[in-house]
């Protein structure tokens, strides 16, 4: 099974600038995207910026915070290391709403599901080899 990034566990032992960057970068890695094209989504003029909230040395204001959230389809609460567990929406259009999977197979589905292309091509060609066998 997928594990969840270990960002989420361990957020108890960072401070909230750490917490947002190591969000973020998991994140932004999961969606595919470069720390660019999020910048310009985000209508920052220097991808600096952005890195700067993924390298912990500075914070988005809230406004932005909530931008970002929004690019990423999370709540704020979740970037920010208050929650662990995506918007309960995204689940409802995962899976149609049904009740009959635990929340760590609704985790590993929406984790693979957050993953770029090419790593959910690689794990899908597991599945397929194996069912060769």
């Amino acid at each position: 099974m997928l594990k969840l990034l270990d960002t989420m566990n361990n957020a108890g032992s960072m401070n909230m600038s750490e917490i947002i960057g190591k969000r973020l970068q998991s994140l932004r890695k999961n969606n595919g995207w470069s720390k660019t094209h999020v910048a310009k989504k985000l209508g920052i003029k220097t991808m600096s910026t952005y890195a700067n909230w993924e390298y912990g040395t500075r914070t988005p204001d809230s406004e932005t915070l909530g931008k970002i959230a929004d690019i990423y389809q999370v709540s704020v609460d979740y970037i920010i290391g208050r929650e662990d567990k995506f918007k309960d929406n995204e689940r409802m259009f995962a899976f149609g709403g049904f009740d009959d999977y635990s929340d760590e197979e609704i985790e590993d589905a929406l984790q693979f599901a957050k993953m770029d292309k090419e790593k959910r091509d690689m794990i899908k060609k597991l599945f397929d080899d194996d069912e060769d066998k």
